[in-house]
């Protein structure tokens, strides 16, 4: 048994217990099972105390995230579901390390290293491909540096990788939060001009979960630009 369920309350391992149901419910493996509840575990650890700006439990994006694959996309890859509650342990925790003590790329090669030891070469490859770096006075000097780099990079991520990045980005656009209307507006926009022309790229096996995603994106997108425009012409000048 993964050391972090020692640390569940009763509600999260009813939780768990329920997530674990739903992957048996739909015929996953009890290899695939013990392996993507090692990474559940993992991940709502990491990010135990953590908030999103919306005010909500960090974990919750982390769940959502691997629902959309789960269940919206059909996806059954053990991989792509571990690197769903893992996608953002490297730039969003301190679990390697931070900015302020060692270089990104030092900082990224001990992540890949643990985290292929823990869960497998290709999941840590997954995670590696979505996060972005971080100012670390070595490699990076300037946010807008960390952020052209990491742009630059998403087209050229493997196929999952692909699809991973749009089911994180897609729960983000569902889950508005009031305030900084602006930076939400420029979020939209990397959506808009990064993430979903690089889910028109073929795809391979991946390739009708990409369309879901896709129009799934272009939806929420609508509907929060919509609110975002709503927000900023209602605030006081």
């Amino acid at each position: 048994m993964p050391p972090q369920e020692r640390r569940m309350n009763p509600e999260e391992t009813l939780r768990l217990e329920d997530f674990k149901q739903h992957l048996r419910d739909l015929n996953f493996s009890k290899i695939d099972i013990f392996s993507i509840t090692f990474a559940y575990q993992t991940g709502q650890e990491a990010h135990r105390g953590q908030m999103r700006i919306s005010g909500e439990q960090y974990f919750e994006h982390l769940l959502a995230t691997a629902y959309i694959l789960i269940d919206e996309c059909k996806i059954r890859d053990r991989s792509l579901i571990k690197a769903a509650f893992l996608h953002d342990i490297i730039e969003d925790t301190i679990r390697f390390g931070g900015p302020k003590t060692q270089s990104w790329e030092i900082r990224s090669r001990k992540a890949h290293k643990e985290l292929a030891e823990r869960f497998g070469r290709e999941t840590a490859e997954l995670v590696l491909s979505v996060s972005r770096p971080d100012v670390d006075e070595v490699q990076f000097h300037k946010k807008q540096e960390t952020k052209l780099c990491y742009q630059s990079n998403l087209p050229k991520i493997s196929k999952k990788a692909k699809i991973l990045k749009a089911a994180d980005r897609l729960h983000n656009t569902r889950t508005p939060y009031r305030g900084n209307e602006i930076k939400q507006l420029l979020k939209l926009h990397e959506t808009r001009t990064v993430i979903l022309p690089m889910l028109e790229a073929p795809l391979g096996e991946f390739q009708e979960a990409g369309n879901i995603l896709k129009n799934e994106l272009e939806k929420a997108g609508s509907e929060l630009e919509q609110k975002l425009l709503i927000q900023v012409n209602d605030s006081p000048v």
